[in-house]
């Protein structure tokens, strides 16, 4: 691992709370790691430079698809042979990034998707959020003719051959399961790993709670583009 270059990328909206901490835990595992501070008004942008983390910063909220794009697109100027991606809430733990990138090492796969739903007895989800997890992870498996678990996780990782294609043209959460079909159409090689959840965490301020009505509209957008 120490002969690889390794980016992490935190898109990060009002995460003050948690930030400095993702950030320290991150930098166990890799060389770089980049936020993208998506216009918070709160301590984000500073604590994350305090950490030692390249911050780019949005002067308004481009929204979760947005960041991660500005942040993938800044990770490739420093030539990564890796790319982590992983939430700055505290939902995932940055210890187990060298599992996800585990199968990238041992050339089984371009992109590693780090699968929430491993021990269902953990999941803590309300009903409707299942119901949209369950239709965008089975749609972005006929689409992609792969069989996947959890389309709309965060935490991944590609290698460079995954990064010379991935494009997505979701700027909202959309993006999770956006990039996956255009990873597939280009036959880059996925696999899952388990990864522990932080399950139930609330919205921080500035961040509204993603409704039934907002996921039934990103879920028709996302068809439109791609069938």
């Amino acid at each position: 691992m120490e002969k690889l270059k390794i980016a992490a990328v935190i898109p990060a909206l009002n995460e003050s709370k948690t930030i400095g901490k993702i950030i320290s835990d991150t930098k166990k595992y890799v060389n770089l790691v980049i936020v993208v501070d998506d216009g918070s008004w709160d301590k984000t942008k500073e604590i994350a430079k305090r950490e030692g983390a390249l911050v780019l910063s949005h002067s308004l909220t481009t929204g979760a698809g947005g960041a991660m794009w500005a942040g993938i697109c800044a990770s490739k100027l420093y030539s990564p042979d890796i790319v982590v991606t992983l939430d700055a809430d505290g939902q995932h733990f940055p210890e187990d990034i060298p599992k996800v990138i585990e199968p990238i090492l041992q050339d089984k796969a371009d992109c590693v998707i780090g699968y929430r739903f491993s021990s269902m007895k953990q999941v803590k989800l309300t009903f409707y959020k299942r119901l949209l997890n369950a239709i965008a992870t089975k749609v972005a498996s006929w689409l992609s003719g792969t069989k996947l678990h959890d389309s709309e996780t965060g935490f991944r990782a590609y290698n460079k051959i995954a990064l010379s294609v991935l494009n997505f043209s979701s700027m909202d959460y959309g993006w999770a399961t956006d990039s996956l079909i255009t990873l597939a159409k280009k036959k880059v090689r996925f696999c899952e790993v388990p990864i522990r959840t932080v399950w139930g965490i609330p919205a921080r301020e500035g961040q509204k709670s993603r409704g039934i009505i907002y996921g039934i509209k990103v879920l028709f957008r996302f068809l439109w583009r791609n069938v």
